[in-house]
């Protein structure tokens, strides 16, 4: 059987108490306000993201084009080419292969 995250915040809620007694509710007060610095954080990481997403998109688009006009020769950022079927480096990935691998 699988154990939901309630159920394992009760049974570590639980252990607080036995291993700290008196200190607990000091413990799961710092706890929330962790948590909810955590959220926050995580909010602020996702807000930059959808910031940058746009941008990214033309970025790569712009690379696309001049991929596809020969323009550039081969993909930024890739620390070795792709090699084709005679062991030649390829200009462009090959079909579904990340840009981002090398």
């Amino acid at each position: 059987m699988r154990e939901t995250a309630a159920d394992t915040r009760r049974r570590a809620e639980r252990e607080l108490k036995r291993r700290f007694g008196w200190r607990t509710p000091f413990l799961l007060w710092l706890v929330r306000k962790l948590r909810a610095a955590m959220a926050a954080r995580e909010a602020a990481k996702s807000a930059l993201i959808c910031l940058m997403l746009p941008i990214r998109r033309i970025v790569l688009e712009i690379g696309r084009r001049l991929v596809a006009e020969g323009k550039l020769p081969q993909w930024l950022g890739v620390r070795r080419p792709w090699k084709s079927a005679n062991g030649q480096p390829r200009s462009v990935p090959p079909p579904g292969a990340s840009p981002r691998r090398g």
